[in-house]
Protein backbone atom coordinates (compact mmCIF):
# COMPACT_ATOMS: atom_id res chain seq x y z
CA UNK A 1 0.00 0.00 0.00
CA UNK A 2 1.58 3.58 -0.93
CA UNK A 3 1.27 6.57 1.53
CA UNK A 4 -0.79 8.51 -0.63
CA UNK A 5 -3.65 5.06 -0.12
CA UNK A 6 -2.69 5.04 3.37
CA UNK A 7 -3.17 8.14 3.62
CA UNK A 8 -6.43 8.24 2.07
CA UNK A 9 -7.51 5.50 4.26
CA UNK A 10 -6.69 7.31 6.87
CA UNK A 11 -8.93 10.90 6.78
CA UNK A 12 -11.89 8.59 4.82
CA UNK A 13 -12.08 6.38 8.72
CA UNK A 14 -11.69 9.65 10.70
CA UNK A 15 -14.41 11.36 8.66
CA UNK A 16 -16.52 8.85 8.69
CA UNK A 17 -16.23 7.99 12.40
CA UNK A 18 -16.59 11.56 13.11
CA UNK A 19 -19.58 11.76 11.00
CA UNK A 20 -21.01 8.53 12.99
CA UNK A 21 -20.35 10.12 16.42
CA UNK A 22 -21.46 13.87 15.41
CA UNK A 23 -24.92 12.42 13.69
CA UNK A 24 -25.15 10.25 17.28
CA UNK A 25 -24.99 13.00 19.23
CA UNK A 26 -27.73 15.14 17.27
CA UNK A 27 -30.20 12.43 17.85
CA UNK A 28 -29.45 12.30 21.64
CA UNK A 29 -29.76 15.81 21.99
CA UNK A 30 -33.22 16.09 20.35
CA UNK A 31 -32.32 18.10 16.95
CA UNK A 32 -33.60 15.12 14.51
CA UNK A 33 -37.23 14.65 16.04
CA UNK A 34 -37.99 11.76 13.87
CA UNK A 35 -35.31 9.81 14.38
CA UNK A 36 -36.05 6.13 14.83
CA UNK A 37 -36.78 5.37 18.67
CA UNK A 38 -34.47 2.42 18.43
CA UNK A 39 -31.96 4.47 17.22
CA UNK A 40 -32.34 7.37 19.61
CA UNK A 41 -31.53 4.68 22.36
CA UNK A 42 -28.13 3.59 21.52
CA UNK A 43 -27.60 7.11 20.22
CA UNK A 44 -24.59 7.73 23.02
CA UNK A 45 -23.59 4.68 22.94
CA UNK A 46 -23.11 4.88 19.10
CA UNK A 47 -21.68 8.46 20.08
CA UNK A 48 -18.69 6.75 22.44
CA UNK A 49 -18.19 3.90 19.81
CA UNK A 50 -17.90 6.80 16.87
CA UNK A 51 -15.59 8.89 19.36
CA UNK A 52 -13.06 5.77 20.17
CA UNK A 53 -13.39 4.80 16.81
CA UNK A 54 -11.82 8.60 15.74
CA UNK A 55 -9.20 7.97 18.37
CA UNK A 56 -8.11 4.15 17.24
CA UNK A 57 -7.49 6.02 14.00
CA UNK A 58 -5.69 8.75 15.09
CA UNK A 59 -3.04 6.47 17.47
CA UNK A 60 -3.14 3.97 15.42
CA UNK A 61 -1.64 6.32 12.37
CA UNK A 62 0.65 8.04 15.08
CA UNK A 63 1.86 5.52 16.86
CA UNK A 64 2.11 2.57 13.48
CA UNK A 65 5.87 1.59 12.66
CA UNK A 66 7.56 3.22 10.07
CA UNK A 67 8.32 0.76 7.38
CA UNK A 68 12.05 0.71 5.82
CA UNK A 69 12.87 3.14 3.26
CA UNK A 70 15.28 1.69 0.95
CA UNK A 71 16.21 2.74 -2.69
CA UNK A 72 16.91 -0.37 -5.39
CA UNK A 73 20.13 1.49 -7.75
CA UNK A 74 19.64 1.33 -11.15
CA UNK A 75 22.91 2.48 -13.05
CA UNK A 76 23.40 4.87 -16.10
CA UNK A 77 25.19 2.81 -19.05
CA UNK A 78 26.29 -0.36 -16.84
CA UNK A 79 24.57 -3.40 -15.20
CA UNK A 80 24.79 -3.70 -11.52
CA UNK A 81 26.66 -7.04 -11.76
CA UNK A 82 29.41 -5.35 -13.13
CA UNK A 83 29.86 -2.71 -10.39
CA UNK A 84 32.67 -2.85 -7.84
CA UNK A 85 30.68 -0.49 -5.09
CA UNK A 86 32.11 0.08 -1.50
CA UNK A 87 29.74 -0.87 0.75
CA UNK A 88 29.16 2.65 2.34
CA UNK A 89 27.79 5.54 0.74
CA UNK A 90 27.92 8.98 1.50
CA UNK A 91 24.52 10.73 1.96
CA UNK A 92 22.97 14.48 2.45
CA UNK A 93 20.13 15.86 3.41
CA UNK A 94 18.88 19.00 1.51
CA UNK A 95 16.70 22.00 2.76
CA UNK A 96 16.50 25.69 0.74
CA UNK A 97 19.94 24.77 -0.88
CA UNK A 98 21.58 23.67 1.80
CA UNK A 99 23.38 20.56 3.83
CA UNK A 100 21.38 20.41 6.70
CA UNK A 101 22.42 16.70 7.89
CA UNK A 102 24.64 14.37 6.01
CA UNK A 103 26.16 10.78 7.42
CA UNK A 104 27.56 7.46 5.40
CA UNK A 105 24.90 4.56 4.81
CA UNK A 106 25.80 0.64 3.97
CA UNK A 107 24.21 -0.40 0.57
CA UNK A 108 23.68 -4.33 -0.20
CA UNK A 109 24.14 -5.91 -3.11
CA UNK A 110 22.41 -8.88 -4.51
CA UNK A 111 18.80 -8.60 -4.73
CA UNK A 112 17.72 -9.68 -7.63
CA UNK A 113 21.59 -8.84 -8.99
CA UNK A 114 21.07 -5.16 -8.13
CA UNK A 115 22.22 -3.13 -5.11
CA UNK A 116 19.77 -1.60 -2.71
CA UNK A 117 20.71 1.20 -0.06
CA UNK A 118 18.56 1.39 2.85
CA UNK A 119 17.64 5.02 3.84
CA UNK A 120 18.43 5.66 8.04
CA UNK A 121 15.42 5.92 10.04
CA UNK A 122 16.32 9.71 10.59
CA UNK A 123 15.55 10.24 7.15
CA UNK A 124 12.26 11.00 7.05
CA UNK A 125 9.88 10.70 3.14
CA UNK A 126 9.63 14.68 3.37
CA UNK A 127 13.27 15.12 3.31
CA UNK A 128 15.34 15.58 -0.19
CA UNK A 129 18.63 13.49 -0.31
CA UNK A 130 21.36 13.19 -2.63
CA UNK A 131 23.54 10.28 -2.43
CA UNK A 132 27.07 9.68 -3.78
CA UNK A 133 28.68 6.02 -4.22
CA UNK A 134 32.46 5.37 -4.69
CA UNK A 135 33.62 2.18 -6.23
CA UNK A 136 36.68 0.47 -5.42
CA UNK A 137 37.72 1.80 -8.48
CA UNK A 138 37.60 5.45 -7.21
CA UNK A 139 34.89 6.36 -10.14
CA UNK A 140 32.07 7.49 -8.07
CA UNK A 141 28.26 7.81 -8.56
CA UNK A 142 25.67 10.07 -7.27
CA UNK A 143 21.51 11.24 -8.41
CA UNK A 144 21.60 13.36 -10.71
CA UNK A 145 19.31 15.93 -9.08
CA UNK A 146 18.16 15.58 -5.28
CA UNK A 147 15.05 13.56 -4.97
CA UNK A 148 12.50 13.21 -2.55
CA UNK A 149 12.44 9.67 -0.42
CA UNK A 150 8.81 9.38 -0.51
CA UNK A 151 8.96 5.96 -2.51
CA UNK A 152 9.45 2.92 -0.36
CA UNK A 153 10.80 1.33 -3.41
CA UNK A 154 12.42 4.09 -5.46
CA UNK A 155 14.32 2.91 -8.60
CA UNK A 156 16.46 5.79 -9.70
CA UNK A 157 19.09 6.14 -12.04
CA UNK A 158 22.32 6.72 -10.97
CA UNK A 159 25.28 8.40 -12.82
CA UNK A 160 29.19 8.96 -13.32
CA UNK A 161 29.91 11.90 -11.03
CA UNK A 162 31.54 14.66 -12.81
CA UNK A 163 35.14 15.77 -11.19
CA UNK A 164 33.96 18.98 -8.89
CA UNK A 165 30.72 18.59 -8.63
CA UNK A 166 28.00 19.57 -5.80
CA UNK A 167 24.83 19.48 -4.86
CA UNK A 168 21.32 21.22 -3.95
Amino acid sequence: MTNIQRSALFWVFLALFTLIALISLLVALGLFPDADPAFRKVAIGTFVAGVGGDMLVVFRGAFAPRPALFITLAFEGKQPQELNLERAAKYEVWQQGKVVRSGTIGIEGGRQGGWVCPLPDEIDVRDRIRLVLREESDSEWEWVVPFFAFNFNHQTAVRRRQQGSGGG
